[in-house]
C-alpha cells in the first residue's frame, strides 16, 4: 500500500464519518426539540399568555400572533432546506468516495 492510497482511504473514511456525524447531530437536535414535551408545554403557555395578556399587558393582537406563526414556519422551512443540503452533501461525498475508490483501483492496476 502506498502513502497515497493510505491517505485516500483515510480521507474517504473521515468524509463518511463527518457526513454521518452531521446527519446524526441534525436529527438529534430536531428530535430533541420535538420530543421535549415540557418545553413544548412551556411554549404553548407562553403563547397563550401573550395572546390573552395574562401578564397584565394588553395581550398580543392577531398581527403579533401571525408573526409568531410566520417565524415558526420560516424555522421549519430553514430546517427542511438544511436537510436537503445535508442530503446533497451526502450524495456529493459518496460520489467523491466512489471516484477515489475507482482512482485507487486504477492506480493499483498501473503499479503492477
Amino acid at each position: 500500500m502506498t502513502e497515497s492510497s493510505f491517505f485516500n482511504t483515510n480521507l474517504m473514511a473521515l468524509g463518511g464519518q463527518m457526513a454521518q456525524a452531521w446527519q446524526s447531530t441534525l436529527e438529534s437536535w430536531w428530535q430533541g426539540l420535538l420530543g421535549d414535551r415540557e418545553r413544548l408545554r412551556q411554549l404553548a403557555r407562553q403563547l397563550a399568555e401573550v395572546g390573552s395578556g395574562a401578564d397584565g399587558g394588553e395581550g398580543a393582537g392577531h398581527q403579533d400572533l401571525s408573526k409568531v406563526v410566520e417565524a415558526l414556519e420560516l424555522i421549519e422551512q430553514r430546517q427542511r432546506d438544511l436537510e436537503q443540503r445535508v442530503d446533497s452533501l451526502t450524495e456529493n461525498l459518496s460520489a467523491v468516495v466512489t471516484f477515489l475508490e475507482q482512482s485507487q483501483q486504477g492506480g493499483d492496476a498501473t503499479e503492477e
